[in-house]
């Protein structure tokens, strides 16, 4: 097992609330959720410091301690307190890479909001939004005539949806944003709004932490993921904002022409 974390690059509000994580040195805040990747350190790739994620076949359920067999264990990651009330979003980039596009390989890496109470699942909510290359039906088998690449989000109220957007290689941005007037979580890739629920939790307006996982197929070899410019803010992103309404753009002609009025006097 490999752990060198991720700095901390600013906070405000509060300890947490508002982050910014740019992967080029050492985040004690980084805790391991369910069980520990083999790897979790920064990198340089692709002509930056990363984040690199290592699943390895020495951490699948057939390796694990036995108290850590089930397959709950088969995800693997780490989690980032963050502690905003209210409306929230988090944003990150992924990269995908030619694996995850084509041959006998499984891969799956997501980023995840969990909400509720600090210190118990009542009431708490996930929500997770990632990539994947498996067979939906029969995700353990690297040769299923069934595999195939894409997106997907877990919707609290009804499990995995699998987005019709295609993977494509590279780097992504993917955003997830929790409206708190509307009680509305929204999902982003690449600036394109992909995905709506409405949260099922109580607690959906309280961000706990920012999780990065990926998932342990127990497949030979071992496998990379990337992440990068992870942070969480206190507001929707602007594509998420609505649109100006006539009447509040009327608002604000008004306010121009008397500001234009008084300048002239």
């Amino acid at each position: 097992m490999v752990f060198i974390g991720i700095s901390l690059i600013c906070s405000i509000s509060n300890t947490w609330a508002d982050f910014s994580l740019s992967f080029d040195s050492a985040d004690p805040a980084w805790a391991v959720d369910r069980y520990s990747p083999a790897g979790f350190t920064n990198v340089t790739f692709d002509g930056d410091s990363r984040l690199q994620m290592t699943i390895s076949p020495a951490d699948s359920a057939a390796n694990r301690p036995a108290v850590y067999n089930s397959t709950f264990y088969n995800t693997q990651g780490y989690q980032h307190p963050a502690d905003i009330t209210g409306t929230w979003s988090i944003m990150a980039q992924t990269y995908v890479g030619l694996d995850s596009l084509s041959g006998p390989n499984l891969r799956r890496t997501d980023v995840w909001a969990s909400t509720g109470l600090n210190g118990t699942e009542t009431g708490a909510d996930y929500f997770i939004l990632g990539y994947y290359r498996m067979d939906p039906s029969d995700p353990y088998n690297a040769s299923s005539p069934g595999i195939t690449s894409g997106w997907r989000v877990f919707d609290d109220n009804t499990g995995w949806v699998n987005l019709s957007l295609s993977l494509t290689a590279g780097w992504h941005d993917v955003t997830i944003a929790y409206d708190a007037t509307l009680n509305l979580a929204s999902y982003m890739i690449d600036g394109q709004s992909v995905y709506t629920e409405t949260p099922g939790g109580d607690y959906a307006y309280h961000l706990r932490n920012v999780n990065l996982e990926a998932f342990n197929f127990g497949q030979d070899s071992p496998y990379n993921v990337y992440w990068d410019n992870l942070q969480s803010d206190n507001s929707l992103p602007p594509a998420m904002l609505p649109e100006p309404t006539g009447w509040s753009m009327g608002l604000v002609g008004m306010a121009m022409c008397v500001l234009m009025t008084t300048r002239k006097r």
